[in-house]
This record gives C-alpha cells, sequence and structure tokens, in this order.
C-alpha cells in the first residue's frame, strides 16, 4: 500500500505535497544502491562530468540495463501512482 501525503503551503502560494511515509522500502533502495555501485565499478568509478553548470557525482541511469529496469519498475509500480493520486498528475 502506497503511504498517503502531507500538503504545504510556501510563503509565495506555492504548493509542496510531500509522502507522509517512504515509496520504497529499505530492501528496494539497498537493491538500487547496489546497482548503481557495480555499475560504477564496471565504470571505473562514477561520473563526474556530465552536468556543467551543477556538477554531480552520479551515474546516468538509461545506460544501465539492470538501473534502468529497476527504476521503470519502483516508477511504475510505486512512484507514479502516488503522484497521480497525491498531485493529481497524469503520469500513466
Amino acid at each position: 500500500e502506497l503511504p498517503g501525503s502531507e500538503t504545504l503551503l510556501w510563503r509565495n502560494g506555492a504548493r509542496v505535497v510531500c509522502s507522509s511515509g517512504p515509496l520504497l522500502s529499505p530492501a528496494e533502495c539497498d537493491a538500487c544502491v547496489a546497482l548503481a555501485e557495480a555499475r560504477a565499478s564496471s565504470l571505473g568509478g562514477w561520473t563526474t562530468s556530465r552536468h556543467y553548470a551543477v556538477p554531480t557525482t552520479d551515474l546516468p541511469v538509461h545506460e544501465s540495463d539492470a538501473l534502468l529496469g529497476w527504476f521503470t519498475r519502483a516508477f511504475r509500480g510505486r512512484i507514479a501512482p502516488w503522484l497521480e493520486a497525491h498531485m493529481h498528475l497524469p503520469v500513466g
């Protein structure tokens, strides 16, 4: 079951919607981290030059079949349904 949400209003009137609980389990997060670390290891390290304006240390998810599969399942199974239900976005 997906968590509920809490809506906050900022001073400028912007609406911020936060989940009232985790969308993914600790085991699901651990699996994602393990996939990312394995991918980084196979590449000789994390990427650090993909974003000129805002430097980051990351990995392009779309370049790893395992990471992309994990993300697609998480997005379709948990993230998109939550966004549709609580932010009223037509994601699917």
